[in-house]
């Protein structure tokens, strides 16, 4: 049974997103439940973190109203920030972590979980902040589950 569909993206993401730089080395990263940590970019070049809820609803499936179909849409949001002395552009690498994080979702569109249904990327926009030198995508991830009612 899902109990968080936040943490079933994050473990399917952790270890599993990988993008190059221009000389086709890998560029580290970290996936976590956390918002963005300034901190992380010592050492990595993006961050990509999951949640919040953006939107849920619930429906009932049977008339005994036994099991509920729910549809999660969730935020992941990839961060990149701008740095001197690497060997990528920060667009080039955003770009990579979309579709990175949307070919890792799609590998697993249909039954990722025993209990969840579907995990798609439905849609994403750029919010950047070039005040603070971070490009910045937001991804809506859709998650479908069921959930039986316990007795």
């Amino acid at each position: 049974m899902v109990e968080n569909p936040k943490e079933l993206l994050v473990g399917l993401l952790q270890g599993n997103v990988h993008v190059y730089d221009d000389g086709s080395m890998e560029v580290p990263g970290v996936v976590s439940g956390a918002w963005y940590d300034a901190a992380i970019f010592s050492d990595h070049g993006w961050q990509v973190t999951v949640g919040p809820t953006i939107d849920a609803d619930a429906r009932v499936l049977d008339l005994g109203a036994h099991h509920k179909g729910y549809d999660e849409a969730i935020q992941v949001t990839v961060w990149v920030l701008e740095k001197r002395g690497v060997d990528y552009t920060p667009e080039r690498l955003r770009f990579s972590l979309i579709h990175e994080v949307d070919r890792v979702l799609l590998k697993a569109v249909n039954d990722p979980d025993p209990t969840v249904d579907h995990v798609n990327v439905s849609g994403w926009v750029d919010r950047d902040e070039p005040e603070n030198g971070i490009l910045r995508s937001d991804l809506t991830v859709l998650v479908e589950y069921q959930r039986a009612r316990s007795t």
